[in-house]
C-alpha cells in the first residue's frame, strides 16, 4: 500500500508542476489553443475533413500523397491485395465525395465518404462509414454492401471507422455476412486512434507548413476527443514515473487492476443516490445485468413491451437514455415496427429539447451527455461523487416517464 501511495503522490506532484509551468509560459505556449475548438467536429464535420485529406484534388495541395499513405498505414489488406495495385498506382485519378446517396440499391442511405476510381476499365469503390459518436443503424452496413454490389463495382471495400466498436453490431450486419465480407477482403475496421499513425506519416512528408500544423492539431483533437489525452506532456511525464522502477510498475498495475472495481463501486453509489433522490411514485429504480451485458438502470415499465432505462453502450461509456424493448421476443415481434413508430413519435412530440432516434433495441432513445467522457476523463465520476449525475439522470428520465405515463 505504501508503494501505491508513493506513486500517486509522485504523479500528483508532477501534474502540479506541469500546471504551474503551463501557467507561467501560457503566452508563449498557448497549450489549450487548437483550431478544432472553432470548427464543427460532429460526424459530418469529421467526414469532410477526412474526405478532403484523402482527396488528390483536396485543398491541402499534396495531390495523392495522403491517400496513398492512408492505404499504406490504415488499409493493410488492400495494400497487399493484387486486385488493388492498379488503383493504388493510379490514386491520383480517385474521386472523393461525402454524403453519397445509395441510389443503386434504393435503400435511401448516405455513404459518409465514398472513394471511386476507374483504372484500365475496372471500377473501384471504397465506402467509409464514419462513426465518431452515433450508434449503428439497423441494416446499415448490409445496405452499403448491397449498394456497392448493385453499382457493379469490380473491386470494393467498406471501412468501418469507430473508436468505441471493434466491429459493427449484428443489427447493422449479421455475423455471418460480416465474416463473408472479411474473408473476401471487402471490410476493414479502424479506430480513430489508429489514424494517428497515418496523420503523423502525412505530417512527415507534407511540404506545406500550414497543412502540417493542421495535421498536428487534428492529431491532438483525436487524442483528446477519443483517447482522453488532453496534454501529451502530462501523459509522458506520468508514463516516466510509472516505469521508473519495479516498485512504480507494481503500484501502477495495482491501480490498473482496481480501475474497473472503482467504476463498479461508483455505479452502485449512483444507483443508491437515484433511489434516495426519487420522489416520483411512477418511477421504480432497479439495476440489472439480465438484459444488458454492461448493466442497465430501469425507471418504469410498459408491460410486455419495454422499459425506460439508462444503459451504457460499452463498458462504462457511451450511455443512452430512452425506451428499450424488454427482450429479443419483443424486439423481433411482428408488432415491433408499430411500437417503434408509436413510442418514437410520442417522445419526440412531448419532449422538445431532445431528438429521439430509433435502433434495433430502442424504439426511442438519445445519447446521454456526457456521452464519450466516461472512460477518458474524471468529469462523470466526479459528478457521481458530488450527486450532480444522479440529479441529471433522474431529471431526464422523469421527462420520459411523464411523457409515457398513459402507457404505464
Amino acid at each position: 500500500m505504501h508503494k501505491l501511495e508513493e506513486l500517486l503522490n509522485k504523479v500528483s506532484r508532477k501534474s502540479d508542476a506541469l500546471r504551474v509551468a503551463e501557467a507561467l509560459y501560457s503566452c508563449q505556449l498557448a497549450p489549450d489553443f487548437n483550431t478544432f475548438n472553432y470548427i464543427k467536429t460532429d460526424e459530418l464535420g469529421i467526414s469532410k475533413i477526412l474526405a478532403d485529406l484523402l482527396d488528390p484534388k483536396g485543398t491541402h495541395g499534396q495531390k495523392e500523397l495522403f491517400l496513398q499513405l492512408f492505404i499504406q498505414h490504415s488499409m493493410i489488406d488492400i495494400k497487399k491485395d493484387e486486385n488493388w495495385q492498379a488503383f493504388i498506382k493510379n490514386a491520383d485519378k480517385t474521386k472523393v465525395s461525402t454524403e453519397v446517396l445509395t441510389e443503386a440499391s434504393g435503400t435511401r442511405r448516405r455513404m459518409d465518404i465514398y472513394l471511386e476510381g476507374v483504372v484500365h476499365g475496372k471500377k473501384y469503390g471504397i465506402c467509409i462509414e464514419n462513426k465518431p459518436y452515433a450508434s449503428d443503424q439497423v441494416g446499415q452496413i448490409k445496405d452499403y454492401a448491397l449498394e456497392l454490389t448493385n453499382r457493379a463495382v469490380d473491386h470494393w471495400h467498406i471501412v468501418y471507422l469507430s473508436e468505441y466498436r471493434e466491429l459493427p453490431s449484428e443489427s447493422s450486419i449479421t455475423a455471418e455476412d460480416l465474416s463473408s465480407l472479411i474473408s473476401e477482403n471487402k471490410f476493414t475496421s479502424l479506430r480513430f486512434r489508429s489514424l494517428i499513425e497515418w496523420l503523423k506519416a502525412c505530417r512527415l512528408e507534407c511540404q506545406n507548413n500550414d497543412v502540417s500544423i493542421f495535421l498536428r492539431q487534428f492529431i491532438a483533437f483525436i487524442q483528446k476527443q477519443f483517447m482522453g489525452i488532453e496534454n501529451m506532456s502530462k501523459s509522458n511525464a506520468v508514463l516516466e514515473i510509472m516505469k521508473q522502477d519495479t516498485s512504480s510498475i507494481e503500484a501502477s498495475l495495482m491501480v490498473q487492476n482496481n480501475i474497473e472495481r472503482m467504476k463498479e463501486s461508483l455505479i452502485l453509489e449512483l444507483i443508491n443516490q437515484l433511489i434516495e433522490k426519487n420522489t416520483n411514485p411512477k418511477i421504480n429504480i432497479e439495476y440489472s445485468k439480465e438484459h444488458s451485458r454492461h448493466g442497465l438502470i430501469t425507471f418504469a415499465t410498459v408491460e410486455s413491451i419495454g422499459f425506460v432505462c439508462f444503459e451504457f453502450d460499452r463498458p462504462y461509456n457511451n450511455p443512452d437514455l430512452g425506451f428499450r424493448f424488454i427482450s429479443e421476443k419483443q424486439r423481433d415481434h411482428e408488432d415491433a415496427p408499430r411500437h417503434i413508430e408509436q413510442f418514437n413519435k410520442k417522445l419526440n412530440d412531448q419532449i422538445h429539447n431532445k431528438v429521439f432516434k430509433s435502433s434495433w433495441w430502442y424504439p426511442a432513445y438519445y445519447s446521454f451527455e456526457p456521452y464519450d467522457l466516461w472512460d477518458t476523463t474524471t468529469k462523470p465520476w466526479e459528478q457521481i461523487i458530488n450527486g450532480e449525475m444522479a440529479k441529471k439522470i433522474l431529471g431526464e428520465a422523469e421527462q420520459i416517464v411523464e411523457a409515457l405515463s398513459e402507457y404505464l
